[in-house]
């Protein structure tokens, strides 16, 4: 997973993968796949990512081909 640039995970494998410090080094791009995704629970789990201090990136919606 050296490589691996984007990961879309269900919040409880996340944890797992958070638990045992196991983020893949470029990792650009984390999605939080199933369930609902409400702003909320969105923050308290991209927080996770962030160093102290930092804040989360949020972006919403879809990319279009082409674009």
């Amino acid at each position: 997973m050296a490589g691996l640039r984007y990961l879309a995970l269900t919040e409880a494998q996340w944890g797992r993968l958070l638990e045992r410090d196991a983020l893949p080094p470029a990792l650009a791009v984390a999605r939080l796949a199933g369930g609902d995704a409400t702003d909320e629970r969105l923050r308290a789990w991209s927080g996770r990512f962030v160093p102290a201090g930092g804040e989360p990136l949020h972006m919403y919606g879809t990319l279009e081909a082409g674009k």
